[in-house]
């Protein structure tokens, strides 16, 4: 399977009132309305841990949310969409031990092997609230 990114490129961050602005334009375009305040507090608090800030977002990926892992040795990808690679997915030959113990943990299903990759913050945004909008 082909996807358009294999390596994640450059972090592609926005300032707060941006992703403010993206998060609401998100729930309108996912559910018809914007959030109430204090979802979209939470749910940028949340995106900006998981991002440090939005300058580790790779690929638009608000949540930095996984596009799956291996089980039973085998890659089983939940999303399928465009994903980019983390740098344990194939470690570079002298490749420090944290990389090492990732790789070792994703071949394990400890660790993702893939992350899902947007166009742009729209998609990245809508995604991320369309995930939050699940019941399980």
């Amino acid at each position: 399977m082909e996807y358009a990114w294999t390596e994640r490129g450059p972090p592609t961050s926005l300032t707060a009132p941006a992703a403010a602005g993206e998060l609401v334009a998100a729930h309108k375009a996912v559910t018809g309305r914007p959030p109430a305040l204090a979802l979209a507090e939470l749910e940028l608090a949340h995106q900006w841990l998981e991002t440090k800030g939005t300058t580790g977002m790779w690929r638009f990926n608000w949540g930095n949310l996984s596009a799956g892992g291996f089980a039973d040795g085998v890659e089983r990808l939940a999303w399928k969409g465009d994903v980019w690679r983390p740098p344990w997915f194939a470690p570079a030959e002298g490749a420090d031990a944290r990389t090492l113990e990732l790789h070792e943990k994703m071949l394990s299903g400890t660790a993702p092997s893939a992350f899902r990759a947007y166009e742009g913050h729209r998609q990245g945004a809508q995604g991320y609230v369309t995930l939050l909008q699940r019941p399980t």
